[in-house]
């Protein structure tokens, strides 16, 4: 119970340096020739270069691909590889820092690789840390060791590589248990740096994500202004996210674009990716899908995975609807290590999107993010848990992921979670529970919940829980949205349910507007008021008609049989004449 307060809370609370040149260049050299020979000899650059399933899985740090059986999966990687394989050299450059898989040298050799192909966060990463390119260092075999010979540098370039690697460390501290760092340490020592390089705009951006991961954001902003003035692009772009609504310079439109054009100018990628993502949603008035694509792709030639990802999006959408290339890029994008790509592919395989419908390949994928806090992609991973899709169904995983789905902010998920209370699948049931989770996706506009809240407030769930006036809201918002069969349960409801919320005019107009929905089991309910009278003249001619359109619904077969029987006997013959051609009116126009 703990756990799941917890988890209710959660939800709803949550609506690099000029460095120095060695002394020695002549010897930088030679390191940097012993460097790319160790690297080119190495075995670890041919297996980089295959493309079987074991030997990727050996040397990245994460399964980028789970799934190789599909020819076309592994084209689209070999292809990837070539045209931004820095970005997976720079994911596992940083991955060797750490202490399960330290080996600096590889690191190293990776990180100045990446940093010439292009990426824009291993040329900032390079600067930090090209003080590293030292014999001395080049030999340690430990993060520890590493720790330890930086510490008796008195460079301030030495100081400025310790910051970066601590911070690196603190990140993967699962693997690095015995080896994370006060924050309050890190930030002396980037204050130190300050002092010592007070011209070096890496130094003021370490220390404003030192202050920020401190939560000290204020002062976070004044040393990314510092690092802006002197030209760096991270700087500007945290500028610019201080301009958003709630940010800490309130919201200014103006200047948030400002200020992302200046971080773009710089070579950022994220902040291409920022302006697409504002022409997208309609920042700048009305959507515009092309421009957003322009900046997305200028991302993405920086090998900016969530631009891969948001171009893939787009490919998707009315007017830009692309199959092909709605996977192509989604691949691109989960290979290059964006979590929610691997929920993109799963659903792109279970919905047979460009591709043949695979729930093999599906759930390869969303099982990729099974480690993540990734909402979307845990979603589809409990999706094919609760369906069996893929692999066997499960309701005590569908559960779990769907409940790490739902604390990671996914409201298809809380939907989903809501229900498995309410009917105690993978869990012991609680109407209470369920309520509140479908409040929560209700009022996120998950129509399902809303019409699942109709059902408890009905008291189908717990006597307890009936209430009147919110059932008949929840049915309302449903009716409105024309979800399912919600338009009939409020039409039901408006005629037949509490006295206090009857009315039987717009009952009627939601019975016609059911069944020109397609519910043609609302045809009953019509008929019925002609039959009966209900807040009209009793009309047995125009009840025949909607008796005889009921027939065709399962569910009301037999009582549409009957009460078409009961009105058709009531007639003259001549009314018999008009009443048929009045139900043959109602089946062409219906059925």
């Amino acid at each position: 119970m703990i756990k799941l307060v917890k988890l209710i809370i959660i939800f709803l609370l949550s609506i690099s340096a000029h460095a120095t040149q060695v002394s020695d260049e002549r010897s930088q050299d030679n390191v940097q020739n012993e460097l790319n020979n160790e690297f080119n000899q190495s075995s670890f650059q041919r297996d980089y270069k295959d493309q079987n399933k074991k030997t990727l899985n050996s040397i990245l740090p994460t399964k980028l691909l789970p799934h190789f059986k599909d020819k076309l999966v592994k084209n689209k990687y070999a292809k990837a590889l070539k045209a931004g394989q820095w970005q997976l050299l720079y994911n596992l450059s940083t991955y060797l820092l750490t202490k399960s898989a330290f080996n600096l040298k590889k690191s190293l050799v990776l990180l100045k690789s990446c940093a010439k192909r292009g990426g824009f966060d291993a040329k900032q990463r390079y600067e930090k840390l090209k003080f590293l390119y030292q014999k001395k260092f080049l030999k340690v075999s430990s993060s520890e060791e590493l720790m330890g010979l930086l510490k008796n540098e008195s460079s301030p370039y030495a100081l400025l590589a310790e910051v970066q690697i601590k911070l690196i460390l603190n990140k993967f501290r699962e693997n690095n248990s015995n080896l994370t760092y006060s924050l309050d340490s890190i930030e002396d020592s980037a204050l130190a740096l300050v002092k010592a390089l007070p011209k070096n705009h890496h130094v003021y951006e370490l220390l404003g994500k030192v202050l920020y991961q401190n939560q000290k954001k204020t002062k976070s902003l004044t040393a990314y202004q510092k690092a802006a003035k002197l030209g760096n692009a991270e700087g500007f772009n945290e500028i610019a996210l201080a301009y958003k609504l709630g940010g800490l310079l309130g919201e200014n439109k103006n200047k948030q674009v400002e200020n992302f054009r200046k971080c773009a100018s710089l070579g950022n990628p994220r902040c291409f990716n920022s302006m697409g993502y504002r022409y997208s949603n309609g920042f700048f008035g009305k959507k515009n899908k092309v421009k957003a694509l322009e900046y997305y792709q200028q991302a993405a030639k920086r090998g900016w995975a969530t631009s891969y990802r948001n171009i893939s999006l787009i490919y998707n959408d009315e007017g830009f609807k692309n199959a092909e290339l709605h996977h192509e890029y989604a691949l691109h994008a989960a290979i290059l290590g964006d979590h929610t790509a691997y929920g993109i592919l799963a659903r792109i395989y279970r919905h047979g999107r460009g591709v043949k419908v695979n729930n093999d390949i599906a759930f390869s994928w969303a099982s990729a993010a099974r480690n993540t806090t990734n909402g979307y992609s845990l979603f589809e991973l409990a999706y094919c848990y609760d369906k069996g899709l893929g692999t066997l169904r499960d309701d005590h995983k569908a559960f779990k992921y769907y409940e790490r789905a739902t604390i990671n902010n996914n409201y298809s998920a809380a939907s989903n979670l809501a229900s498995f209370y309410q009917y105690g699948r993978g869990t012991q049931k609680d109407c209470k529970v369920a309520l509140k989770l479908h409040a929560i996706a209700a009022k996120e506009g998950k129509l399902y919940s809303a019409s699942k809240l109709y059902q408890i407030y009905r008291g189908k769930c717990d006597k307890s829980l009936a209430n009147e006036e919110k059932k008949m809201y929840w049915a309302k918002v449903g009716a409105e949205a024309n979800y399912k069969v919600m338009p009939y349960s409020y039409a039901w409801e408006l005629a037949y349910g509490s006295k206090t919320y009857r009315d039987y005019k717009l009952s009627k107009e939601w019975y016609l507007r059911s069944i020109e929905s397609g519910i043609i089991e609302a045809a009953y309910g019509m008929g019925s008021f002609y039959y009966k009278g209900l807040g009209i003249k009793k009309d047995y001619k125009v009840a025949y008609a909607w008796y005889r359109l009921a027939t065709h619904n399962k569910r009301k077969n037999q009582k549409a049989l009957k009460y078409a029987a009961k009105s058709f006997n009531k007639l003259s013959p001549s009314e018999k004449i008009e009443a048929e051609a009045l139900a043959a009116t109602y089946l062409a126009k219906y059925l």
